[in-house]
C-alpha cells in the first residue's frame, strides 16, 4: 500500500530500502567491536598505556606509580616479568617511607628473587615496614 507524504511524494511503510545496507554495516560493525571486547584485543593497547603513563610517573618520583611498576615488573602485567626491575622499583618507592613497598623489597630479599638472599637485608625492609604501620610484615617478621 502506497502512501502520500506531505508534499505529495510516496512513502513506503516500513524500513527505508535505501538505508538497510547502512543499518546492516551498522550492525555488523558492532557486533565486531563487542566480539573485539570479549576476546580482549584492546586489552594490550590499554595495558600498555596504562604501563607508560605509570612509567612516566614512577621516573619523576612518584612512590605509588613506583611501587605500582615494581608490581608490573615482578608479575608481568602487560610487560615481561623482570624480577631485577621489581627490586629496583620496589626499593625506590620505599626508600619514600612506602611501607607496602619495604614489605615488598623485604620478602624478594628474604626469598632470594632478583638478588642475592640476605636475610639481614630482608628483615631491615621488613622491620622498617612495620614500623611504618604495614601490619602484614608483623606475619613474616615472626
Amino acid at each position: 500500500m502506497r502512501r502520500r507524504g506531505l508534499c505529495g511524494e510516496d512513502v513506503n511503510e516500513g524500513v527505508d530500502m535505501r538505508r538497510k545496507p547502512l543499518f546492516i554495516v551498522l550492525a555488523v560493525m558492532a557486533l565486531a567491536v563487542v566480539a573485539a571486547v570479549k576476546i580482549g584485543f584492546f586489552d594490550a593497547l590499554l595495558v600498555s598505556s596504562s604501563f607508560q603513563a605509570s612509567k612516566e610517573r614512577a621516573e619523576q618520583g612518584d612512590a605509588k606509580a613506583q611501587l605500582e611498576l615494581g608490581r608490573r615488573y615482578y608479575h608481568g602485567a602487560g610487560i615481561e616479568k623482570d624480577g631485577d626491575q621489581a627490586l629496583v622499583w620496589f626499593l625506590k618507592s620505599a626508600e619514600q617511607y612506602n611501607p607496602e613497598a619495604m614489605r615488598l623489597a623485604g620478602l624478594m630479599y628474604n626469598n632470594g628473587q632478583a638478588a642475592v638472599q640476605d636475610p639481614k637485608l630482608a628483615l631491615r625492609w621488613l622491620e622498617a615496614a612495620y614500623d611504618a604501620s604495614d601490619n602484614m610484615a608483623a606475619y613474616f617478621i615472626g
